[in-house]
């Protein structure tokens, strides 16, 4: 891992990871001809199927951490439009709820019929 990359980890997951033995458990990781040339779900593999989990504890919480992060911005765009829909429903008023709910039902029973 490169020092700047290390330092952003620093920087922002400070408190979650103890960085000395993260630096020496990854420097442990790359020098071991079992794990180099392994992509992330390649080494979480082996680190399991070797049961090392204890040996490589920081290793495991950073893998953890990139398996968890969203790879694209997709997810979170798709919460604020559900977020902006709620918004509109909150300020419209119980009768125009009421027409969208049995405009939304009649659709259903209109499509549901034409596939049948």
């Amino acid at each position: 891992m490169p020092q700047d990359h290390f330092d952003q980890l620093k920087s922002q997951y400070g408190t979650f990871f103890t960085f000395i033995k993260l630096k020496s458990q990854l420097l442990g990781l790359s020098s071991n001809s079992i794990f180099s040339n392994k992509n992330l779900s390649g080494i979480v593999s082996e680190v399991l199927t070797l049961d090392v989990i204890d040996v490589f504890s920081e290793v495991d919480k950073l893998c953890k951490l990139i398996l968890t992060l969203p790879y694209t911005t997709a997810s979170v765009e798709r919460s604020f439009s559900a977020l902006s829909r709620i918004k509109v429903l909150n300020g419209i008023t119980f009768c125009q709820k009421i027409f969208l709910l049995l405009l939304s039902l009649f659709l259903i029973l209109l499509f549901s019929s034409l596939v049948k």
